[in-house]
């Protein structure tokens, strides 16, 4: 089970997360490994990304909230 973080992303955890990779066509959700900084951002309003952590304290996920969520290319 994994607990959503109410905090922002560590160096690390971002760093481990933007070399995520997914397979077609699923590859559209691949974030760019350079850009990892951008796990970092968020906003007055709150938007942006949380880790979600397993029982080992390991990122398994995220959530992304505001223009972030949005899938490039997508409506």
């Amino acid at each position: 089970m994994l607990t959503l973080l109410r905090r922002l992303f560590t160096e690390d955890e971002a760093r481990s997360v933007a070399r995520w990779s997914y397979p077609p066509p699923f590859d559209m959700y691949n974030l760019d490994p350079q850009g990892h900084r951008g796990l970092l951002a968020r906003s007055a309003e709150g938007e942006g990304y949380y880790p979600a952590l397993d029982q080992d304290r390991t990122v398994g996920g995220f959530a992304v909230f505001g223009a972030e969520a949005r899938v490039h290319g997508q409506a």
